[in-house]
């Protein structure tokens, strides 16, 4: 891809966020050239299942084609992570991973990893708008709404800090979905800001992926409360769809599983909003990988 390159990095510093987040500084020669135009910046991850394991990505410029030849058990994988930070005078950037156990390579690393640790990343050194970053607000929009799960949540909290400085005449509401009543963490409320955190287990009491999301959406609209959601309704092909400008007063950034963010979608159409104003991206999706 044009304007993208590879980067050896390594692992700075790693910290416990929360019972379902882990922090990793990475650091490599180069990465300050990464330019950082949106808080939702995203980059591809490559892990290795051994040290030596690197050596066998390739790095052409032909580089997907000769990847997706490799065999399944060459083939690297790889995952998009948001860049929480950039930290150019160290030559860093900040990722955080949410953990989902022993599924996924990505959550399987982030359990394990140690400071020294090796990876690969393949980054824009100049990223534009829907090839390197989704968030776009529109000169319109006076109401922004931010819908996100943990794996949504890094690049939702860079968005909430990047607007507290700016947020003046605009109000923005953040419904958030985690894991744990731990795992919410401590973001910048600023005028007009309003965040609601949505934890799946409380107790004894376990709700199922998605149902708070989907009832405090419906509850926010006024609107009756969807069926379930099917991970079906997603179909094959990837969820991403961006919001242009014209699409009136309301902006809706959306990040989470593929079939979560399609319900979520139809929920804000069935209210009368626009779908040009409705930015909304699976970043995975259930019972299969994503790269």
């Amino acid at each position: 891809m044009d304007g993208y390159r590879f980067f050896d990095v390594s692992v700075l510093e790693r910290q416990c966020l929360s019972p379902s987040l882990r922090r990793f500084v990475l650091g490599g020669e180069a990465l300050d050239q990464i330019r950082h135009p949106a808080p939702d910046l995203y980059l591809k991850v490559f892990f290795p299942s051994t040290p030596a394991a690197l050596a066998g990505l390739p790095r052409s410029e032909d580089w997907y084609a000769r990847y997706l030849a490799q065999s399944p058990s060459q083939r690297l994988p790889m995952r998009t992570f948001t860049v929480r930070a950039a930290e150019p005078a160290r030559s860093a950037v900040v990722i955080d991973f949410a953990l989902h156990g022993d599924q996924g390579p990505a959550s399987c690393w982030a359990q394990r990893a140690r400071v020294g640790d090796a990876l690969v990343l393949y980054a824009p050194l100049q990223a534009r708008w829907g090839r390197g970053y989704a968030w776009r607000l529109p000169p319109e929009a006076e109401r922004i709404w931010l819908l996100a799960d943990e794996c949504g949540l890094p690049a939702a909290a860079a968005i909430i800090e990047s607007l507290c400085p700016v947020a003046a005449g605009i109000k923005l509401t953040a419904l958030l979905e985690v894991p744990e009543v731990d795992d919410q963490l401590p973001l910048p409320l600023g005028q007009g800001i309003e965040i609601h955190w949505y934890p799946r287990h409380l107790g004894r009491r376990q709700r199922a992926y998605g149902d708070a999301l989907q009832a405090a959406l419906a509850a926010s609209l006024g609107r009756p409360l969807p069926r379930a959601v099917d991970n079906r309704d997603a179909g094959e092909m990837p969820v991403w769809e961006l919001a242009v400008p014209g699409g009136g007063a309301d902006y809706v950034w959306m990040a989470a599983e593929a079939g979560l963010v399609s319900a979520l979608r139809r929920q804000w159409i069935d209210a009368g909003l626009a779908r040009q104003a409705i930015s909304c991206m699976g970043y995975w999706r259930r019972g299969r990988a994503q790269a």
